[in-house]
């Protein structure tokens, strides 16, 4: 094996321990919504099975596109399933009071970690525009049988949360990611240099032929 492949393989290790993740998250989400379909079919709420399963089968597509090698196309799809999961579960639970808010955080940082700074942006932004859009909602009564909710009070301290949390993901996940840059980084340059030691016992320092 030659110092380019080897080289290639470790970068190719690398990514394939990010894929191996990132497959595990999205097992993790099938298991969680075929479970919550079940509950939803034992309490005769047909319209969330649809979605949920609709879910489960987009995911189950983006596992099929990490096996090709279509990292970026599949982390974009299970952004966008969780969070309509999440918006969705808000929507027809009891709004800013739902346990699907805690769930902000994670894709948060899922997002910048797992697709990069512009989604990360894209996400934030959508889930400071759903607030509102679902305050407004309630407020207002186009949201019917669910619990009323304390209005702009209950809306700004979502924000001022929300906000505080995208801030402090964003600083945690920008270090990260600089940390595991400078560890590939260096794990290259040892392997260049293991490389360039194995050359030199078996090579002529001067003709670079190799030593008889």
């Amino acid at each position: 094996m030659t110092d380019k492949n080897k080289l290639l393989r470790l970068q190719g290790d690398i990514e394939e321990i990010r894929n191996r993740r990132i497959q595990q998250f999205v097992l993790v989400c099938i298991l969680l919504l075929v479970t919550l379909s079940i509950v939803a079919v034992l309490s005769a709420q047909i319209s969330i099975m649809v979605y949920m399963m609709i879910c489960v089968v987009l995911l189950c597509g983006t596992l099929l596109l990490l096996r090709r090698g279509q990292t970026t196309l599949a982390s974009h799809i299970i952004l966008a399933v969780t969070l309509f999961c999440i918006f969705q579960s808000m929507w027809d639970g009891s709004g800013l009071r739902s346990a699907a808010v805690i769930a902000y955080p994670a894709v948060l940082l899922l997002a910048m970690v797992m697709v990069g700074t512009r989604s990360f942006y894209v996400v934030s932004a959508s889930m400071l525009l759903y607030i509102v859009i679902l305050s407004v909602a309630t407020m207002n009564g186009w949201r019917t049988g669910t619990e009323a909710t304390r209005g702009y009070l209950t809306m700004i301290d979502h924000l001022a949360v929300l906000a505080a949390s995208t801030f402090l993901i964003r600083v945690l996940a920008s270090d990260l990611l600089l940390l595991l840059a400078r560890l590939r980084q260096e794990l290259v340059e040892v392997e260049q240099s293991k490389l360039a030691a194995e050359h030199l016992a078996y090579h002529d320092n001067l003709t670079g032929l190799p030593n008889r």
